[in-house]
């Protein structure tokens, strides 16, 4: 089967979040991503690169080009997108298709696509405890440091409790 990386249509868009939403459909937050992905293609602040494996979508990584991709304040956006650098917030690949070099070939796609569009770093943030996706994005070349964030959560009777932290790194393209 011929795998062909590409950036996604509207269409492709809606097609792979309704595929991501089938997966737990009484999940509210998967709703609110669909719709954030739509605006963010409408208004241009975000691009969609996917993965087609015999015409099915079988990995995605979704760039923001622009700040006002960012839907709220949780990733504090400062330093992740500047002049030649833009964020990559989501990257995926379905389960049975993990570890047969789909996504590498993914991101190379994304990497010359930035490249010709004038872009020289691509920045991420990674869960210090997500151990295998940190050795992935590594190995991919994240390896320079911007900033940590810790996030507590929203409540005032257990203010100390660290709720997210996440390290945000960048990568020469």
């Amino acid at each position: 089967m011929e795998y062909v990386c590409k950036i996604a249509t509207l269409e492709e868009i809606e097609t792979r979040m309704n595929d991501i939403i089938a997966t737990e459909p009484d999940n509210p937050l998967l709703y609110q991503a669909k719709e954030y992905a739509i605006n963010g293609y409408n208004e241009k602040n975000r691009i969609m690169y996917i993965g087609k494996l015999g015409g099915k979508t079988i990995c995605e990584a979704t760039v923001y080009i622009d700040d006002k991709a960012f839907c709220n304040e949780t990733t504090k956006p400062l330093y992740l997108i500047q002049e030649n650098r833009v964020y990559l917030s989501y990257a995926e690949v379905n389960i049975e298709y993990e570890g047969r070099g789909y996504f590498s070939k993914l991101m190379d796609f994304v990497a010359d696509d930035l490249l010709d569009k004038g872009y020289t770093e691509l920045s991420i943030g990674l869960k210090p405890e997500d151990t295998i996706n940190m050795q992935i994005f590594f190995k991919l070349g994240f390896v320079y440091y911007i900033k940590t964030t810790v996030d507590f959560p929203p409540t005032t009777d257990n203010a100390t409790t660290i709720q997210n932290i996440k390290n945000f790194y960048y990568k020469k393209l």
